[in-house]
């Protein structure tokens, strides 16, 4: 191509790149660093440029008439193309246009191919010759070369076939390997520096004076050089290698084959006559087969470290007669990781452009298939074999890879290769038994994908056993590794044509299993770690490090599931499609194997052949669990997706294109059943017989009903067989002592059928229940168990029988019960015949008596908890499945048994309202309460209905009738509420909770518990009061009280009363359907509330607990509840705020209406939460109306008592109403901050300002909230409360805000960040508060001491921060030496209150705290501590301080565990252990025992 047609622009470049430096100066007149910054921004710079331009010409060419979608048309339209557009890759370049991006890419290669190429034959002979700064030269002009290319081809959106051969030709020439690049060094002095090492002396034999003189200048050039070189920094030196361009190049070649493919202009086939679809069809897979031959040429010449060319493909040479060795370990191994990771970009960028072509392929085929084309729309075999070389070269990358970063990336290209390629091979499958043969398009036959290959790459790196160095920056994980790993042993993302390849072997004419996939190369190594082949002695299972056998066979399991089962976000999993039914049979047996020696092995009872004895029984039971749940849901997913006639329809009635063969379920399910079944009807005791029933009743509940029926049809006959020996047992008599054994071992067997029985029964109501809830309550008919209820029944029935005669409640006693509950619970009732209802009814009623007390029975004692237990659940499951509605149609035989049930719940309501008899002890089970939860969670909603009818009206009539003593109160049918509420599943709360006409039962106690006390019987024996529970409105009904006095007496009896059964309510609020009765509470309180009369407060006594219960059950309750309540709780919010500062109010009561207001603020929404400040959202309200008010006029009475009291100038009580008036609104307040900064939002700021208001208030004595409002003070610090806090009553004062504080950080609710906001803003005014006092002689004011406690007790040194942590702690230890030495005037403090106690239990809390989560901080003050704390000891006996002691003796303990106070409790060690001795004679136990401990550690 003549230079005159090179483009401006191109020529621009092409001088920059050959002016290195830009000047006439020398390569050693700029420093050294300096040319590498300039060499690489000029490289990135001409990349830059070369992209931007080349995008401008795809855009323009793309914006001018859309010259691909009119060529395309105009192929397609014309079938005949004239002769001469016949174009070869030569012939695309020399016709492309300069205006196009192809053309473009064709001059810049004319253009730049002299400074790239290096294969001129002189430049190659004269190579030596050249000075370090020509090579220099000459290799920068090649780097920047080629960026400029690779921005070229980043720049072109789409090239035709031509272009990019001759592109690729020319860039895999230039990542070969040659003798004339080795030597292209461009480095600083690097001539000296790579000829052979000179000697260090002059040998002057036979040489002239002058030569000598040469000579020794010649060496001192050559060391000054060389020192200069070390002088200079090493790093900085220019070093361009022929690496550096073959590394360029193949970044060129990444882009080159993930460019786009413009398919016309087209190379023509060789047959003139073809279509011209099928032209393009064929261009697009040559353009498959030019990628990858480029890709994987690039990375053999660019692994290529041989000296020589004799193995390297010459220029000339035509793509057909390359011979490619695909090896490359060898030589990527020699590779830096990025130099390798640059060689696994270009395979991945192969395998982008052949989803990009075959996308393309997709479109034409479509178009084809459209005209009725008879083309072949099976890839050629040569394009599947190119591909097959390709997965085969892409997995010998894999081999020795030991760095992270590229296994990563070589793990990703290994599954992306299947994702993009199986779906191309997956055709040959698709089109077998189609009109189109494999040996039609393939003559060699089907072409196979490299599965084993990659398989065997990536195997010896399962199970990844690596760990993450510390302060890792790439970030790379085991987690992610086993994951990418997994991807290719899954082939996660390969889409097939969901065939099955037993359906394909056979139509092909071949035995399954001839061919090895993936998925079942990968399922028998997983099966090898699960279960490794005993007889190859030197086996080693594979093993994930440090872990043991049995969480290898865990991590087996695991990834069994991962391989075969649909994930959670996946219905369908089509691997189990790629295996055959050998593999499931050999799967299932060991998966039988494996579950029967974990079985064995947590047992205790290993067997001679199992490996894992010895082991943790939890562990086994785990892989037991394991095993049967993947074993299960594998069966269930195999037949669900089998053909509906083979799911006797349960599939959704619909034929599935995506059908699984029939073989495959019986291979997994049936083949394991016919081989454990045997053993049900011979042995069933035995490890093998219990390990089969479990697993064959695993895959019965977790399988489909053609599963279920399979197992119950193959093992209940066996198991019926064994119990025929109760027939031979009742009728032989014999008593010898060899009867008696045998009829020993007679009852282990049926006793273990019994169980299997029950199991397979269990198991069947399970997958009946699950295909109901499928079918939305559509009932199976004919019932599985049909064919074996009766059969079963009358066995049960002999059983029991046995045991009633016999008085033994032995293990096959335990099983027949466990047996009859499952029955009743699974069977068909309507089917039973009229002597298996006699039979059931009569092992009832020997069930009963041994748990039902009645007034003609006693109920026999004698037997184990765990049989009375089993016989409970029995009873209740008869009640729940027998008692039948009056509303129901049902046959003669079940009406005869509801009957019974019905007869048998009401002996049972009557005992568990009872009290139980003498011989009950506390500790013991109330079995008939037992009963009555079995029949509740189990049965219809009717059941619990009549349960809680019953016991509600027994508890209204005991309260309309008993008269008001504690000790007549009848609590059982209380009790029995409160337990049905907890044990009985949510109908009894339902029940409960429901209207039944007028009002429901919960409120009909309420009302029972509100009545007056004053009652008289009425004629016909119903009591009524002589007041209601309110006054009557209207001036006409206003009555005075006789008595105030008499009245409020009378209340404070119903409140008593009400306190004593309201714990045992509570339980039955505390549910979600107590929200139904949250409406009708609220409003009740709200007709309440402020409290009128005694009465109002009875009725908000009892009824705010309940409220309470309700709205902290859970935070779901607010979503449930109406606008209309919510709203109402807003506005009853002052009034609760009164109803909690009030003192005339019960405390029990006071503190529910505080969590009822805590709930509303945090959980209701409120529209004024994007208010300013000076808006009056609910908690400004608050406290600007109730709070504030209520608190200056409390401080005001307070500050006038301690005047009064420091008038009188004696010691003796504060007002209490004053001291706790002030307590209750700071406490209040804290409730209030609390919830606002739960909340967060706007409120967070009102919670801000109450935590700063406590702090200061505490710290000095004076707080102001806000700047609307006066500064209030509290206390004020005198000399006398500075020198003596215990003895002064201000310095008891300061506590209250400090404990209120203390109350706002213990709050649990809300988010993680709210007690850090607070902290972070109290925590300059609590230091500067601890800076003064460190500089007084004083002890520390008991309020600054309590913040930093409660401070130290609440939150967590990540929050206060260690250096904060590290300022509290001489504060806190000057705390506990004052209390140490003044534990004599600590009695005299409790006359003016009880915060001084208070504050040295929180000390010793957080020193306990301290010395266990951070001694460090502890070890200088330890000196101090242990004498200070044996002092405590030893002054401290009052009984009234046993807590504070047992704290004292537990920071004793503690510190002998600090790491750095050996020396100081080897000092103390002897009045330490003096102090101690003495405890031992203290009257509590508690302390005894704990100074015996203590004592022993010291």
């Amino acid at each position: 191509m003549a230079a005159s047609d090179t483009p401006p622009i191109f020529k621009a470049w092409f001088q920059r790149c050959i002016n290195i430096n830009g000047s006439d100066a020398s390569p050693n007149d700029v420093p050294s660093n300096a040319r590498t910054q300039i060499n690489d921004r000029v490289s990135h710079r001409l990349q830059h440029d070369a992209r931007l331009h080349f995008e401008a010409l795809s855009a323009s060419a793309s914006a001018n008439g859309d010259a691909r979608k009119t060529g395309a048309a105009q192929v397609t339209s014309d079938p005949n193309p004239p002769p001469n557009q016949q174009s070869t890759a030569a012939q695309d370049v020399s016709s492309a246009s300069s205006g196009t991006a192809n053309g473009a890419l064709a001059r810049l290669v004319a253009t730049f191919g002299p400074v790239i190429s290096s294969s001129d034959s002189t430049e190659a002979t004269n190579n030596d010759s050249k000075s370090p700064a020509e090579k220099s030269h000459r290799l920068v002009a090649r780097i920047r070369a080629l960026h400029c290319f690779l921005g070229a081809l980043e720049g072109s959106g789409s090239l035709t076939q031509g272009v990019r051969e001759a592109v690729g030709r020319f860039l895999v020439e230039i990542c070969r390997s040659g003798r004339n690049e080795e030597g292209d060094v461009a480095q600083d002095g690097g001539e000296d520096l790579m000829v052979s090492e000179q000697p260090d002396f002059v040998d002057a034999a036979e040489l002239s004076p002058e030569e000598i003189t040469q000579q020794l200048k010649s060496m001192d050039e050559v060391e000054q050089r060389k020192n200069w070189i070390d002088e200079s920094s090493s790093p900085s030196i220019v070093t361009v290698t022929a690496d550096d361009i073959r590394d360029v190049s193949m970044m060129c070649l990444t882009a080159l084959v993930r460019s786009g493919l413009d398919v016309f202009p087209t190379r023509e086939s060789k047959s003139m006559d073809s279509p011209p679809l099928e032209k393009a069809i064929e261009v697009v897979y040559q353009s498959m087969n030019l990628r990858l031959e480029l890709a994987m040429l690039g990375v053999r010449n660019r692994c290529d470290m041989s000296d020589s060319d004799s193995n390297n493909i010459h220029s000339g040479a035509s793509y057909e007669s390359m011979q490619i060795d695909f090896s490359v370990e060898e030589g990527l191994s020699q590779l830096p990781r990025a130099k390798r990771s640059i060689c696994f970009n270009l395979l991945e960028a192969a395998l982008e452009g052949i989803v990009n072509d075959a996308s393309k392929w997709k479109v034409l085929l479509s178009q084809s298939q459209s005209e009725k084309s008879s083309f072949c729309d099976l890839v050629p075999a040569s394009v599947l074999e190119k591909m097959s070389s390709f997965g085969s070269l892409s997995a010998s990358c894999l081999h020795g890879e030991t760095d992270p970063r590229c296994l990563l990336q070589v793990l990703r290209l290994l599954n992306r290769t299947q994702q993009v390629m199986l779906p191309l091979f997956d055709s040959q499958h698709y089109s077998i038994g189609s009109h189109m043969k494999v040996e039609e398009s393939h003559p060699g036959g089907k072409v196979a994908f490299p599965s084993v290959v990659i398989f065997d790459a990536v195997a010896p790196y399962y199970p990844v056993h690596f760990t993450p160095p510390k302060n890792d920056p790439h970030g790379i994980t085991r987690d992610m590794l086993q994951n990418a790993l997994m991807s290719v042993l899954c082939e996660r993302g390969a889409k097939y044509n969901h065939f099955n390849i037993t359906e394909i072997d056979n139509a092909g004419g071949k035995e399954s299993g001839e061919d090895e996939t993936m998925i079942t190369l990968a399922g028998r190594m997983f099966l090898e770690r699960l279960d490794p082949p005993k007889t190859v002695m030197d086996y080693d299972p594979v093993s994930s490090g440090s872990n043991s056998e049995v969480e290898d066979k865990l991590d087996a399991v695991r990834d069994l599931s991962v391989l075969l089962l649909p994930s959670s976000s996946e219905n369908t999993n089509p691997n189990i499609r790629r295996v055959t039914t050998a593999f499931l049979t050999e799967l299932s047996s060991s998966l039988a194997r494996v579950h029967e020696q974990s079985i064995t092995s947590a047992t205790g009872s290993p067997t001679t052949d199992d490996a894992t004895g010895g082991l943790d029984a939890e562990d086994q039971i785990s892989l037991a669990s394991s095993i049967r749940q993947f074993s299960s849901t594998l069966a269930h997913w195999l037949e669900e997706n089998g053909p509906s006639s083979f799911g006797f329809g349960l599939n959704g009635g619909e034929e599935k294109a995506e059908m699984i063969d029939s073989s495959l379920w019986e291979a997994f399910v049936v083949d394991i059943i016919r081989r454990l079944s045997p053993t049900l009807g011979s042995a069933p005791q035995g490890l093998h017989g219990r390990a089969s029933t479990a697993y064959l009743a695993s895959l019965a509940a977790g399988g489909g009903l053609v599963t279920l029926n399979k197992v119950l049809q193959s093992c209940i006959p066996g198991f019926l067989g064994v119990l025929a020996l109760l027939d031979e047992n009742r009728e032989d008599s014999t008593t010898s002592t060899e009867s008696s054994n045998a009829k020993n071992r007679d009852e282990e067997k049926m006793a273990a059928a019994m169980r299997g029985i029950a199991a397979l029964i269990s198991s069947c109501r399970v997958t009946l229940g699950r295909l109901e809830r499928k079918h939305r309550g559509v009932k199976i008919n004919p019932h599985p168990m049909l064919l074996f209820s009766s059969k079963i029944i009358q066995k049960i029935s002999l059983a029991l029988n046995s045991m009633a005669k016999h008085a033994d409640d032995s293990q096959l006693s335990l099983a027949a019960v466990a047996a009859l509950e499952s029955i009743l619970t699974t069977a068909d009732l309507q089917a039973l015949n009229e002597e298996d209802v006699n039979s059931m009814i009569k092992s009832f009623s020997t069930l009963a008596s041994f748990i039902i007390q009645t007034d003609d029975a006693v109920i026999k004692t004698s037997s184990s908890d765990e049989w009375k237990t089993a016989c409970a659940r029995a009873l209740g499951a008869l009640i729940s499945n027998g008692f039948v509605d009056v509303n129901a149609e049902v046959s003669e035989e079940c009406h005869h048994l509801g009957v019974y049930a019905e007869s048998l719940l009401r002996q049972t309501l009557l005992s568990a309202s009872s009290p139980p008899d003498v011989s009950f002890d506390s500790s013991c089970n109330r079995y008939d309460w037992i009963v009555l939860a079995g029949a509740c969670s189990n049965g219809p909603l009717f059941v619990s209905r009549r349960i809680v009818f019953d016991l509600c009206s027994r508890i209204i009539k005991d309260l309309q009738m008993n008269p008001f003593k504690d000790d007549s109160i009848n609590f059982f049918p209380l009790t029995a509420l409160s337990y049905l509420v907890r044990n009985g599943g949510m109908n009894v709360s339902i029940s409960f909770h429901e209207k039944d006409g007028r009002q429901s039962f919960s409120f009909a106690i309420i009302d029972e518990l509100c009545k007056s006390v004053k009652r008289k019987s009425s004629a016909n024996g119903v009591t009524t009061g002589e007041r209601d529970m309110q006054i009557p409105i209207g001036m006409s009904q206003l009555k005075l009280p006789l008595s105030e006095a008499g009245d409020w007496e009378e209340a404070n009896t119903v409140i008593r009363r009400a306190y004593l059964i309201l714990p045992h309510l509570l339980h039955t609020y505390e549910r979600t359907p107590a929200i139904s009765s949250c409406k009708t509470l609220i409003d009740s309180i709200g007709q309440v509330i402020p409290p009128l009369s005694e009465w109002d407060e009875v009725k908000l006594s009892v009824c705010l607990p309940l409220l309470a219960s309700i709205l902290n059950c859970s935070d779901h309750v607010w979503s449930k509840l109406e606008a209309s309540s919510i709203d109402g709780l807003k506005s009853m919010t002052p009034y609760l705020a009164q109803f909690c500062m009030s003192p005339d109010h019960k405390p029990y009561a006071r503190s529910s209406a505080s969590s009822c207001l805590f709930s509303t603020i945090f959980h209701a929404s409120n529209d004024e939460e994007q208010c300013d400040d000076d808006e009056y959202a609910i908690v400004h309200q608050l406290l600007d109306n109730n709070v504030f008010p209520a608190l200056e006029e409390a401080v005001e009475s307070l500050k006038a008592d301690v005047s009064d009291l420091a008038c009188k100038e004696t010691s003796g009580f504060v007002s209490a109403s004053s001291f706790s008036r002030v307590e209750d609104i700071l406490n209040f307040m804290s409730v209030l901050g609390s919830a606002a900064e739960c909340k967060g939002g706007p409120y967070a700021r009102v919670g801000d300002a109450i935590a700063k208001f406590l702090v200061e208030l505490t710290c000095t004595g004076m707080a102001k909230f806000s700047s609307n409002r006066e500064a209030i003070e509290l206390i004020s610090f005198t000399k006398d409360g500075k020198e003596n806090p215990l003895m002064n009553l201000s310095a008891h004062i300061s506590t209250l805000s400090a404990s209120a504080f203390g109350n706002m950080l213990s709050v649990q609710n809300g988010g993680p960040f709210w007690r850090q906001r607070i902290t972070h803003k109290t925590l300059p005014t609590i230091l500067k508060a601890l800076q003064e006092q460190s500089q007084s002689q004083y002890p520390p004011a008991l309020g600054t001491l309590a913040i930093i406690c409660h401070m130290l007790c609440c939150l967590p040194v990540s929050v206060l921060g260690g250096s904060h942590v590290r300022q509290f702690v001489p504060t806190l230890v000057a705390g506990l030496v004052y209390y140490s030495k003044n534990t004599s005037v600590l009695v005299e403090s409790e006359m003016l209150s009880s915060k001084a106690s208070g504050l040295l239990s929180i000390v010793i809390a957080s020193l306990a705290k301290m010395l266990s989560n951070s001694p460090d901080d502890l070890t200088k003050f330890m000196e101090i501590i242990i004498p200070s704390l044996s002092l405590l000891c030893a002054s401290i006996i009052s009984n009234e301080y046993i807590p504070i002691q047992v704290l004292v003796l537990q920071c004793l303990e503690l510190a002998t565990k600090h790491p750095h106070a050996r020396n100081t409790a080897q000092r103390e060690k002897e009045q330490v252990v003096a102090v101690l001795s003495a405890l031992v004679d203290h009257p509590s136990s508690i302390i005894r025992h704990t100074a015996v401990q203590v004592r022993n550690v010291w």
